[in-house]
């Protein structure tokens, strides 16, 4: 796979692992040979966060495999921590996959965590929040419907060490599902950053907060009046949008722009299912004109059939953060000659850090794509410019794989 920033990271972190054990007294020589640096790794599962207080604990988990993937047995990690402050550390041996550690710390930012007894390549990263009243989290708007579309609103005051605040800083949220969508703006002179949330189901969800660490929030989302059942379609006049409405009567629909094609249903079980088609690429928001009752309203898209979203193949990538899977992207213009030089934006939704960088298209209108995710399960990379119909699903297993 090509290497990429998230490569040079791990690299650098590499170095950083290298010249600090290089300067250790690594206490058995055993251990040592039979832990292998590239395949073990050191895990802060989620949250990754805790509170800088000297006394509660982050769990830490230390993989450390052989060079055929295997747990090594009765290995008790020493731990050594990067970052600022005090930090007091304590490990059981391996277990079934992974040896159990604690982490605390007195001082809050980023720690990097490495093993003192066993060359390690890959660091856990870990936050700690030094107060709870630095830096917070509100939720300003909340039971809004799970269409997709309507948007739950968390404000986020920025603060530093010394409660003053911090601008150009957006804030890292993590949700453990994949039906919700997070989107922060950077915080103003203010300190004040909008975090807004979309979900596709009902349900109240707990929102961490990586970066900076501060104790997490409930959000809920209500069972929508609409519902988007085909979010995506061609724009040929024929492939559909399908929306199910919450209604007693054959409901009325518009659309913004007013160039789609709508027709809904009789209704049964108090539900009318509705038809949109168009023939101009692009999103469209619809609402409800009759019944008036009904105010909500949600997103869906029509994409040109000459843009495409498709996996490279390989096998399904690790979920460690550092592993890449690479997926193309073809963009092409409305009389589909390939569009050369251009940049596409994906969104990826599903649970974990999920990062991604896509190159330049080339002169086939193909431009390759990376990604890689802290959290193992179902990613859904979603093609945002140029808008493409179908959603690219790319499944993460857990690490260590054997």
């Amino acid at each position: 796979m090509k290497k990429s920033f998230v490569s040079s990271l791990s690299t650098s972190l590499s170095l950083i692992a290298f010249l600090f054990l290089s300067a250790c007294t690594l206490t058995a020589e055993l251990t040592k040979s039979s832990v292998d640096p590239n395949n073990s790794k050191i895990v802060v599962p989620p949250p990754a966060q805790a509170i800088a207080d000297g006394e509660t604990k982050l769990q830490v988990h230390v993989y450390a495999l052989d060079n055929l993937g295997q747990p090594v047995k009765n290995f008790t990690p020493d731990l050594f921590v990067f970052g600022r402050g005090e930090h007091q550390t304590k490990c059981e041996p391996t277990g079934v996959e992974y040896a159990s550690c604690t982490l605390t710390a007195t001082e809050g930012g980023q720690k990097l965590i490495f093993t003192k007894n066993a060359m390690i390549l890959r660091p856990g990263i870990a936050y700690f929040g030094d107060d709870l009243q630095v830096s917070s989290m509100i939720v300003r708007q909340d039971n809004v419907p799970a269409n997709g579309t309507a948007r739950a609103l968390i404000e986020f005051q920025l603060k530093d060490d010394n409660a003053e605040k911090k601008v150009g800083v957006q804030p890292q949220l993590f949700v453990k599902s994949p039906k919700v969508k997070i989107n922060c703006s950077v915080s103003g002179v203010d300190g004040l950053s909008q975090c807004r949330l979309t979900s596709t189901e009902a349900g109240t969800y707990d929102v961490y907060s990586y970066n900076p660490a501060v104790l997490p929030v409930k959000v809920t989302f209500t069972e929508p009046f609409l519902k988007v059942i085909e979010e995506r379609a061609y724009a040929d006049g024929s492939s559909k949008v399908k929306i199910e409405v919450k209604t007693s009567t054959v409901p009325v629909l518009k659309s913004q722009p007013s160039d789609t094609t709508m027709a809904c249903g009789t209704v049964t079980a108090g539900k009318s299912l509705c038809q949109l088609t168009s023939l101009n690429v692009g999103a469209k928001i619809i609402s409800v004109d009759s019944p008036s009752s009904i105010s909500e309203v949600v997103e869906v898209y029509f994409a040109s059939n000459y843009n495409a979203i498709t996996a490279n193949g390989g096998s399904s990538p690790r979920a460690d953060g550092y592993t890449e899977y690479e997926f193309e992207i073809t963009l092409k213009d409305a009389i589909g000659s390939p569009m050369i030089g251009v940049l596409p934006l994906v969104e990826v939704l599903g649970a974990g850090i999920n990062s991604v960088h896509c190159e330049k298209s080339n002169n086939l209108g193909k431009a390759q794509c990376f990604i890689s995710s802290t959290e193992p399960g179902l990613k859904r990379v979603i093609g945002k410019e140029p808008l493409i119909k179908d959603i690219l699903p790319i499944e993460f297993v857990a690490s260590p794989v054997v």
